[in-house]
């Protein structure tokens, strides 16, 4: 498999984070939305990058895992992570990408945001660093969940309405700026050509083999 390892930097001179991302790619949409489709097993992607990946020393890395699924062993999976210094996780992709009809049907057969927060609040008790997930369009726990750092993720909405994401985006961005704990806070997507002030992490833009490296913040 093909490696990708996706970076994001957190001011000048930073070592950087890195996200173990696989490579998913998927026809006219980002690859955080699709691999919420039915189509590939996203956790065992991320598991064979994880059994194959080599810590660099001073760069802490987050495992992205679709933490609803219900076949998602949380103490085997953390003891693999520990096994090899993973200390941090991100419910990427996740529920909230959904739209509110089909995030409340999820609910209702515990498959739902129950479910993730169960699994976040596992991994954080076990002393792992948490990387929340949220949307302009369900961004209710930003504020206190204790998490080290917030990925802004494309919903189903962007799908519908792609030509509005920026000003939904910038919209919540202005609203975080009141979070308590003032989380870092990382935007998967293309950077808009205006200089941006937090870092944008575009998941997609990879070349086979090599890393793709978020913006700097200034």
């Amino acid at each position: 498999m093909i490696e990708y390892r996706h970076s994001w930097h957190v001011g000048p001179g930073a070592s950087g984070v890195r996200l173990l991302w696989p490579a998913h790619r998927f026809q006219g949409m980002p690859s955080d939305v699709g691999a919420l489709l039915p189509v590939a097993d996203h956790n065992a992607m991320v598991f064979a990058l994880i059994e194959s990946f080599s810590p660099v020393p001073g760069t802490p890395v987050v495992a992205p895992l679709f933490l609803a699924n219900p076949f998602l062993n949380l103490q085997d999976t953390a003891r693999r992570l520990e096994r090899i210094k993973v200390g941090a996780i991100a419910n990427l992709p996740s529920v909230v990408q959904y739209d509110a009809e089909f995030r409340a049907t999820l609910d209702n057969v515990n498959l739902g945001s129950e479910r993730e927060e169960r699994a976040l609040a596992f991994f954080s008790d076990a002393g792992f660093d948490i990387c929340r997930t949220i949307t302009p369009e369900c961004a209710q726990a930003a504020g206190d969940s204790g998490a080290k750092c917030l990925l802004v993720a494309h919903g189903f909405k962007d799908l519908s309405d792609p030509d509005t994401r920026g000003e939904r985006v910038a919209r919540l961005l202005r609203s975080l700026k009141t979070v308590p704990g003032k989380p870092q806070v990382v935007v998967l997507g293309r950077q808009p050509e205006t200089t941006a002030d937090v870092p944008y992490l575009d998941l997609d833009d990879a070349l086979e083999g090599e890393p793709a490296q978020g913006s700097r913040i200034p």
